[in-house]
């Protein structure tokens, strides 16, 4: 299915005066493009949150019809899309559409703190886009929210009781949680640098990092039902505790396989590729970054297996 937001003829997005810094996706939905919820320009003092906010529904609105809803609605001028009855009168949607937009407004915010709030660059490709908004911006906007949240319980604990931290499950549970969260951002900002500069190298690295990153979840979530039990009788709330389990596992293998079509997109390897020696420090800075990142979340998963409680990275990562 190809996202309404790439057809030339009908962008949401003004390209910037100047390309090399795309900074941002700004800009108004035309009218024969606009959602029913949208309601044109805003000029006041929270001008910029309004468009945001704009941008998210947007943006959460594409995903919905691009992995909810058959094929056939890619023909549906995006104005229209809203009247039907199985979208604009259905609880699911607008539940779906309520979730997303928080989570790409945090994302964006996070990853705007590096200059990576817009494109990658200004002709930036579709499946860098989706990669970028729809997986990217969806999973670190989530994963930032709950660092803050690990740090303001840390400093609760060192305000109201500050024996309590120490060698313990509770802080060891806490420093994973926070460590893991941003791990993953850190490499998914290093990923986006990447396909700013069309570093092949480096986009390449990412893609299996994130896949090793989805084979060790899947691994957990093996041993974490081995721990209770295959033939344990379950109640209601460890089945619904396991099912948000395997839908995070299934979201991030299902990332990988998104990421992946950015393996050739951008042809071979090439040691003399332009912008290569603008990827932050070095060529060499960039992968060893990206690989940090994941060498650093396998040992944090291998030492909880080995030393502590699997739902430790369960909390970090889905909340359950």
């Amino acid at each position: 299915m190809s996202s309404p937001l790439h057809d030339a003829s009908e962008s949401p997005y003004e390209q910037l005066e100047d390309p090399g810094e795309a900074e941002s996706d700004k800009g108004h939905v035309p009218a024969t493009g606009e959602l029913p919820i949208q309601r044109g320009e805003y000029s006041g003092c929270c001008a910029p949150l309004y468009r945001d906010v704009q941008w998210a529904l947007l943006e959460g609105h594409v995903i919905i019809m691009l992995y909810c809803y058959p094929r056939s609605f890619s023909e549906v001028p995006l104005g229209e899309q809203v009247g039907y009855a199985c979208v604009g009168s259905n609880p699911i949607y607008w539940a779906m559409l309520i979730g997303a937009t928080p989570c790409l407004l945090a994302g964006r915010w996070v990853h705007a703190l590096t200059g990576q709030g817009g494109p990658v660059r200004h002709d930036e490709l579709e499946v860098e886009h989706e990669a970028r908004v729809q997986w990217i911006y969806f999973t670190d906007g989530p994963f930032a929210c709950a660092a803050i949240f690990t740090l303001v319980e840390l400093a609760l604990i060192l305000y109201e009781e500050p024996g309590m931290l120490g060698w313990n499950p509770q802080t060891l549970g806490l420093v994973l949680d926070f460590s893991i969260d941003a791990a993953y951002i850190a490499g998914n900002m290093l990923f986006l640098e990447a396909m700013r500069h069309r570093n092949v190298a480096q986009i390449r690295c990412a893609i299996v990092a994130n896949g090793a990153f989805a084979v060790g979840l899947l691994l957990l979530l093996v041993l974490s039902i081995s721990r209770v039990g295959w033939d344990t009788d379950w109640h209601w709330e460890q089945r619904a505790t396991f099912a948000i389990r395997f839908i995070v596992v299934f979201f991030f293998i299902a990332a990988t396989a998104i990421y992946s079509r950015l393996w050739s997109c951008h042809g071979d390897i090439d040691d003399a590729a332009p912008g290569r020696e603008r990827c932050f420090d070095s060529h060499t800075l960039g992968l060893l970054g990206i690989c940090v990142s994941a060498t650093l979340v396998w040992a944090m998963l291998g030492c909880v297996v080995v030393y502590g409680d699997p739902n430790y990275i369960w909390n970090a990562i889905a909340g359950a």
